[in-house]
């Protein structure tokens, strides 16, 4: 009768403590899809300068030269900061200063991750990049560090 009321009662904890796992992830990640998620910010939690550094680089709204460090983002894994290069009015650079390395599996996420966040955001000239696929919280907190870092450069 002991051993059954263990059982009941670590498979009662077990549901309860997934329970708050679930309800945990989906209110430090907003409910996004882990898969693939397009990066996108709720335009009531942007400044100014912040919606023009998301935008793609027109012939009037080009950037200062110079380098621009970005805010320290939380990544759930680690955190995030990058430092937009700027030349010739354009985003060429983007050094990482911070990202997740914790342990293996973060680091791995960030080796595969970063480049093709860099690779975009050069390309777009934004910070409005897609999510990588499984390092959805990386590429958020990516894309944030990058909007701060070019709002200093308009």
């Amino acid at each position: 009768m002991a051993g059954n009321f263990k059982k009941i009662l670590l498979s009662l904890t077990f549901v309860v403590v997934f329970g708050l796992y679930v309800i945990y992830q989906k209110n430090t990640s907003g409910g996004a899809n882990p898969v693939v998620d397009t990066l996108q910010t709720n335009p009531s939690q942007i400044n100014n300068n912040q919606d023009i550094a998301m935008a793609p680089m027109s012939k009037k709204n080009k950037f200062k030269n110079g380098q621009y460090t970005g805010n320290s983002v939380d990544a759930f894994y680690g955190l995030v900061q990058v430092q937009a290069i700027i030349a010739g009015g354009k985003l060429t650079d983007i050094k990482f200063l911070d990202y997740p390395q914790v342990d293996d599996a973060s680091l791995s996420r960030s080796n595969h991750a970063l480049p093709i966040l860099k690779s975009e955001a050069i390309q777009t000239q934004s910070a409005n990049v897609n999510a990588v696929s499984g390092a959805t919280e990386t590429s958020r907190a990516f894309g944030e560090s990058l909007s701060s870092a070019l709002s200093q450069a308009i």
